[in-house]
């Protein structure tokens, strides 16, 4: 149990679903994209975006078709490191 009021709650829940990451003003997180192919066949998958403070968020992955999720940021957050899991 944990007190759904309390943004430290929330940020830990987050952290346990392993799919947004909280860095200071630094978030992680992953994105359900989709497009149609020219089949008519519509393709999803999910990339990782990191958006700091104030700036647009940023597609990190661009993981185009394969399913990207569980980001993280290194301790000197230089870099961000995310699994891949291509389609099949």
């Amino acid at each position: 149990a944990y007190d759904q009021r309390s943004s430290e709650g929330s940020t830990f829940l987050a952290h346990l679903r392993g799919e947004e990451r909280t860095y200071g003003n630094t978030v992680l997180y992953a994105r359900r994209e989709s497009r149609t192919e020219v089949t008519g066949d519509v393709l999803e998958w999910t990339d990782v975006f990191v958006k700091d403070g104030d700036q647009r968020p940023r597609n990190v992955s661009r993981c185009d078709g394969a399913n990207c999720s569980q980001p993280s940021l290194s301790a000197d957050r230089s870099r961000i490191a995310f699994v891949r899991v291509p389609r099949n």
